[in-house]
């Protein structure tokens, strides 16, 4: 019996791993509401992130927002840590109000 339980249970874990890690995006919960961690919804920030001068219009703005939650999965992210960590991306929170999150 201890062999089937272990199975299942092996199971349920897997699943829960699958529900959150769905097609590649992420998902965190925030409060009551699930968050999808999309990289790709930053595509207004790339210019200010990689030109610090630019400040980053209402839409990157609107989108950091968004995807606060997220930015510390991103900064993990092999693809993404480089942007996300960048002294950029720091100036876009700071012109965004928002803070630097610690992860």
């Amino acid at each position: 019996m201890k062999t089937s339980s272990s199975s299942a249970l092996a199971i349920c874990a897997i699943m829960v791993v699958v529900l959150f890690l769905g097609g590649g995006d992420y998902y965190l919960l925030q409060g009551a509401e699930a968050v999808t961690c999309d990289a790709s919804s930053l595509a207004p920030c790339v210019g200010p992130i990689l030109n610090p001068p630019h400040k980053p219009g209402k839409d990157c703005c609107d989108a950091v927002t968004v995807q606060y939650p997220c930015l510390c999965t991103f900064m993990k992210d092999p693809q993404y840590g480089t942007y996300v960590n960048s002294p950029g991306a720091k100036e876009v929170l700071q012109a965004c109000n928002l803070k630097w999150p610690s992860c």
